[in-house]
């Protein structure tokens, strides 16, 4: 694995590499509680929670996805202006 791509003449230090997937790991869990509550605000269908998930994993469809599910969120909420507020 990674752990073990350090050379064995390196003696302490940081390996950068651990602490950047470590980063991106955390990253991605808070992404995808974000999706959670947009998803559970909206009260969109389970598959769009799991798409808008994908697109944190598939290169480059987080791009594609964030344009249109901004769309859509901005559609919903001037369609039904008598709505409470859910957030």
């Amino acid at each position: 694995g990674l752990a073990q791509a350090e050379p064995a003449a390196v003696d302490g230090g940081v390996n950068l590499s651990i602490a950047v997937l470590i980063a991106h790991g955390w990253l991605y869990v808070l992404y995808l509680l974000a999706d959670f509550r947009l998803w559970s605000l909206m009260r969109w269908p389970f598959t769009q929670f799991i798409l808008i998930a994908l697109g944190g994993v598939i290169p480059f469809l987080s791009m594609i996805l964030e344009r249109r599910v901004h769309r859509r969120v901005d559609e919903d909420l001037a369609s039904h202006p008598e709505a409470a507020k859910r957030y």
